[in-house]
């Protein structure tokens, strides 16, 4: 089964001890990025907007591989 589709089909219960907390782009906000143990996909969820963004890749991956691709 492919990732997107178990990321579909799961219910995201399971997480691991993984957090990430880091600031939005918004004045007064914090977000914070788990991990789930079941699919294996990162979510991030913000105070200011209502639905939680899912990825493949960890937040510090991603930003460790936007720096490399600016140098």
């Amino acid at each position: 089964m492919k990732f997107w589709d178990r990321v579909e089909k799961c219910k995201h219960e399971t997480l691991t001890d993984y957090l990430e907390i880091f600031r939005c782009g918004t004045p007064y906000c914090s977000a914070h990025e788990v991990h789930c143990a079941d699919c294996g996909v990162y979510i991030e969820s913000c105070q200011c907007t209502p639905d939680p963004g899912y990825s493949g890749w960890s937040r510090k991956r991603y930003l460790k591989e936007m720096w490399k691709k600016k140098r």
